[in-house]
């Protein structure tokens, strides 16, 4: 550029630098106006003001670990706590209930897997300070799994899987059921819209060999038993990408009902809601529940700026050439 022209340029701006109005109005205050300029032939300006559009991010909510994933804010929590907005907007939202415990098992009977926790998952409206629950898991000989709710949602603890120490072999209902010990107990029914039922046990609970049923799932029923060595498979549960999008992660699977000759029972991932898996023959131990989950998901609230810009644009020479000033942007 040439240093003339670039003095011009600037002196251009700074002469119309008081022409900005608040809120920006756009306007071409000279188009191709010729200016006499020693040493540049064919010299001619323009001067003109654009509203262009910048946006600023607002105020997030708090609460839980946040994180971003493109233009959304996450936030998870994985215990109890409280999400505070300082605006109100729709919010995607997930509430998976604590999974329900796998029970010990006895001499040649297998126990019920766990049931897993409720499966809540849709559109809320987000607004000031809102509890947020997340229940626990299901531990040890009993049906001690807890809720977790958000807004409107409550989701429910999976119901224990039976066993010698639980109901005699009946499983629980909650969020889903838990299995039974035997085909002569009764299996735990799930939530209508949250889980499903446990699966039945093998054999005559009390009297012969048994297998346990698989405990509910949030989006099948927990598998039959066919023998004290093949007992039930959990229920499957949901894949959920609302943490990010692109990676699921999998939701309120049943635990697996046990054998009559073991083995020890598999504890329900952390976070996922997930039935532990029952106790096997012989006394061993049953899984603990996987504990719950709250996530919200929602559109990183913005603010949309209107900004004044003014560019001058010299022209010279034969045939012309441009030279452009900095432009001077006014926040």
């Amino acid at each position: 550029m040439s240093t003339s022209a670039s003095n011009i340029a600037s002196d251009y701006l700074q002469r119309y630098k008081p022409s900005i109005t608040n809120p920006c109005i756009p306007q071409a205050i000279m188009t191709d106006s010729p200016i006499t300029v020693v040493g540049l032939a064919n010299a001619t300006v323009s001067v003109s003001i654009e509203c262009p559009y910048n946006t600023t991010p607002a105020d997030e909510c708090t609460g839980g670990t946040i994180t971003h994933d493109d233009s959304y804010t996450v936030h998870r929590f994985t215990s109890s706590g409280t999400l505070t907005c300082t605006s109100t907007f729709p919010a995607e939202t997930l509430v998976v209930g604590g999974g329900g415990a796998g029970t010990t098992g006895a001499a040649n009977v297998g126990s019920g897997g766990g049931g897993a926790g409720g499966y809540k998952a849709g559109t809320q409206t987000v607004s000031g300070s809102m509890t947020v629950t997340v229940g626990t898991g299901g531990t040890g000989d009993n049906n001690n799994a807890t809720n977790s709710a958000f807004g409107s949602y409550t989701a429910y603890a999976g119901g224990a899987g039976g066993g010698t120490q639980m109901a005699s072999g009946v499983g629980q209902g909650g969020g889903s059921g838990g299995g039974s010990a035997g085909s002569n107990k009764s299996i735990g029914y799930g939530t209508n819209g949250q889980g499903y039922e446990g699966g039945l046990g093998y054999g005559t609970y009390g009297s012969t060999v048994t297998g346990g049923g698989g405990g509910g799932g949030a989006k099948q029923a927990g598998q039959a038993a066919t023998s004290g060595t093949a007992p039930g498979a959990g229920g499957t549960g949901v894949s959920n990408d609302i943490v990010k999008r692109s990676i699921n992660v999998v939701y309120a699977t049943g635990g697996n009902g046990a054998a009559q000759n073991g083995p020890v029972g598999t504890a329900g991932t952390a976070n996922t809601g997930s039935g532990g898996g029952g106790g096997g023959g012989g006394g061993l131990a049953g899984g603990a529940g996987g504990s719950g989950i709250v996530v919200v998901r929602y559109l990183t609230p913005m603010t949309l700026n209107s900004v004044s810009k003014i560019i001058v644009t010299v022209k010279y020479g034969s045939p012309q050439r441009i030279t452009t000033s900095a432009t001077y942007v006014n926040q």
